[in-house]
């Protein structure tokens, strides 16, 4: 429960900034295009493309940079605000994110092998 209620604090500060769909779009951009992981983790061996994903990563933050800087002329703090927003996030597990917003959709399946399974069937 203290998981859900530091998501739920976390989801009031970005509606206090009022963050615009753009500004979502390039968060979720920076955010999944992630090329640290925790210590410990065994993603970073897996990660096939870390110059291309930190390039992706770099190209998010450049455009919302830019992004701000066009829309929000005013608050010039703005984007150093949002970016310092992000780390919180870490403090709500994936299992409790899978269980908010997944269990009901997808059952009692882990979401990694859901998405494993989505990419190896799929034709990109």
């Amino acid at each position: 429960m203290t998981e859900v209620r530091h998501l739920q604090d976390i989801i009031t500060k970005f509606k206090a900034m009022t963050v615009d769909p753009t500004e979502f779009a390039c968060l979720k951009g920076i955010v999944l295009f992630k090329t640290t992981f925790p210590s410990g983790s065994s993603e970073l061996k897996t990660l096939r493309d870390f110059h291309g994903v930190a390039s992706l990563q770099d190209q998010a933050q450049l455009t919302l940079s830019k992004y701000i800087q066009t829309a929000y002329p005013t608050q010039p703090f703005r984007f150093g605000k949002l970016l310092l927003m992000l780390p919180q996030l870490r403090g709500v597990s994936p299992s409790t994110i899978e269980e908010l917003f997944f269990r009901k959709t997808i059952g009692a399946i882990p979401i990694e092998k859901l998405l494993v399974d989505v990419y190896k069937s799929s034709d990109f």
